[in-house]
């Protein structure tokens, strides 16, 4: 009857010790997610450009430039051109 009663408590302190680690895992996780940092410039060189902002429903015309930001989708009509301008000059067209 000892012996069981032992097996509780030190399956019960696992669980509780598996819960701390995974909230604090999860916390330390959280921390490190990427604010919102421009990753590169769309501009606008003819036609109609949109853009849609992450998590967005609507989408936004360019008027002639717009940063964009992790998870922003671009769209483009069929004759219009844009140029996506990273920081380090490479240009996507």
């Amino acid at each position: 009857m000892f012996k069981g009663n032992i097996f509780t408590y030190l399956f019960l302190a696992l669980g509780i010790g598996l819960v701390t680690t995974a909230y604090l895992l999860n916390n330390s996780y959280q921390k490190k997610l990427p604010s919102l940092k421009t990753i590169a410039v769309l501009e606008k060189l003819n036609g109609d450009v949109f853009i849609t902002k992450k998590f967005r429903l609507k989408r936004l015309p360019v008027s002639d430039k717009s940063n964009l930001n992790s998870l922003d989708t671009i769209e483009t009509s069929a004759n219009s051109k844009a140029d996506i301008i990273f920081p380090t000059g490479e240009k996507i067209r």
